[in-house]
């Protein structure tokens, strides 16, 4: 029977000695043989994400191929599987079998063949004589080799918009190489980096990845906090930013399919963009194509354009995009704080 491995990640060592002993438990109890390995190693991952160094290996494995144990004292975290902090071994077995459906596992190495036994020597017998040769008919022609697959895209780069939006930041986190600097809470829906959204319009088009962000810890947060006199400023206006400035010129991956656009209901001025209420104004009379949009607004098309994006992201964008087209574009994480920041204003 194929060995199963699983790692855990950014559980406190006081803490480990005993989930080791209860994994053991649950393996038995499962009936199929598991193993704990490093992280490089693993079929799958057990991470406690309520932990700094567990925020970090959470958002490294976000979109990977390894299925993602949580273990919180939440029950609204976007995991495959959702762990209790108070759980027993018969909880970690069933989520031990589920998973043994999901990964394959390792066969255990084959035993070395045992050596032959020595042949005996051969009489040599008198040589027969040579059989008439008989021609053969030709062989068929070799069938055409079928064309090869092409191969599968590769994944698309995650930009701050993607990580706002997919709930793959569990705690607050700090953007590493940041001008100006970002800090981001989740938890509190609220961000560090001062009034201006103008500054972030440079990170919004950055390819980030879960190296791209340091953990930090609620107190570390409320310090920096009041080091800023207190400014914390609502998320819902950094997705609308970080929206807007994600694909300059280009509609959001999951607008593909749409040609004509409307606004919900107004969202809230920014006062570094005035000129933003012509394409606002435009976008409340009814479906419009882009280009019908640069036409009424005066604007130029890759204004209209990102203003789309922002007020995509937070909820506030019509289209005329197939329904099928909206079901396979949907976020993987639902529930989350930043899914409910969808339809809130900018």
């Amino acid at each position: 029977m194929a060995t199963r491995t699983m790692a855990l990640c950014g559980i406190d060592r006081k803490a480990e000695e005993s989930v080791q002993a209860l994994f053991q438990q649950a393996a038995r109890q499962s009936g199929m043989p598991w193993e704990i390995v490093a992280e490089s190693q693993a079929d799958a991952l057990l991470i406690d994400i309520d932990s700094m160094y567990g925020q970090m290996s959470w958002m490294k494995a976000q979109g990977g191929p390894r299925p993602v144990v949580a273990l919180t004292s939440s029950s609204r975290a976007s995991a495959d599987y959702i762990l209790p902090r108070d759980f027993d071994a018969a909880a970690l077995a069933g989520i031990l079998t589920m998973l043994a459906e999901r990964v394959e596992g390792h066969a255990d190495a084959p035993k070395a063949p045992e050596p032959a036994a020595p042949e005996p020597a051969k009489v040599a017998a008198a040589p027969t004589p040579a059989a008439p040769v008989e021609s053969k008919p030709a062989p068929a022609p070799e069938p055409e080799p079928e064309p090869e697959a092409e191969p599968p895209a590769p994944p698309r780069a995650k930009r701050l918009v993607d990580f706002l939006l997919s709930g793959s930041i569990p705690g607050p986190v700090k953007l590493k190489q940041s001008d100006p600097a970002l800090v981001i809470d989740p938890v509190s829906g609220t961000y560090l980096g001062g009034a201006a959204l103008k500054p972030f319009l440079a990170l919004a088009d950055r390819e980030l990845d879960g190296d791209s962000w340091d953990a930090v810890t609620p107190h570390e947060y409320e310090k920096l906090k009041s080091s800023q006199g207190g400014a914390a400023q609502p998320i819902s206006r950094l997705v609308w930013i970080a929206g807007m400035g994600a694909h300059p010129g280009e509609l959001a991956h999951d607008l593909a399919g749409a040609q004509r656009f409307k606004l919900n209901k107004y969202p809230q001025a920014e006062r570094e963009f005035p000129r933003h209420i012509r394409i606002a104004t435009a976008m409340l009379k009814q479906l419009s194509t882009v280009d019908e949009l640069v036409k009424a607004s005066g604007m130029e098309r890759e204004e209209v354009v990102g203003y789309i994006n922002g007020c995509h992201a937070i909820g506030l964008v019509e289209s005329d995009r197939p329904a099928a087209a909206v079901a396979d574009s949907a976020e993987p994480a639902k529930g989350g704080l930043f899914d409910r920041l969808r339809g809130k204003k900018a």
